[in-house]
């Protein structure tokens, strides 16, 4: 499709060149802005955004689930991670749960291979970060994490 700027109006985009005498098809020109709204989970050690991001992602104390808006932290909740003391399948939970949460996201340090497997089926990406959560969530909205991704 050829698309060309209208040379008597220039806020509209024509689908065929504009000359005087032919008939113009006008597609208006608007600028979209985009808007990130995502649900993020990260493993915590504890049940703030000051906390650190835990070590493991199964058996973390707890998950902060965070709503990012328009490229800003927004609400954020804790949930304590019953799974902790399970004896096998903790990840396989959390991950679960995270499908339940309605979760985009998942930043950790390490997952397992079957959590990481259940989050993929449910398609949710799973990110790396390491610090204290709010500045790691700050580098996701930065897109300076790397996805984590399936081996």
């Amino acid at each position: 499709m050829y698309e060309n700027i209208c040379s008597e109006n220039k806020n509209l985009v024509l689908r065929e060149p504009c000359f005087r005498q032919c008939m113009k098809i006008y597609v208006p020109k608007i600028k979209i802005k985009q808007e990130i709204n995502m649900k993020i989970a990260v493993s915590s050690t504890n049940k703030n955004i000051e906390s650190s991001v835990s070590d493991v992602f199964g058996r973390c104390s707890y998950f902060i689930i965070v709503e990012i808006k328009n490229q800003k932290i927004g609400k954020t909740e804790a949930i304590e991670n019953k799974g902790i003391d399970q004896m096998s399948g903790a990840g396989i939970s959390a991950a679960k749960l995270m499908a339940e949460k309605d979760v985009n996201a998942v930043i950790t340090k390490n997952i397992g291979p079957r959590a990481m497997d259940v989050l993929k089926q449910f398609n949710i990406a799973v990110y790396s970060g390491d610090g204290v959560i709010k500045e790691v969530l700050q580098e996701f909205i930065d897109k300076k994490l790397k996805e984590i991704e399936k081996k």
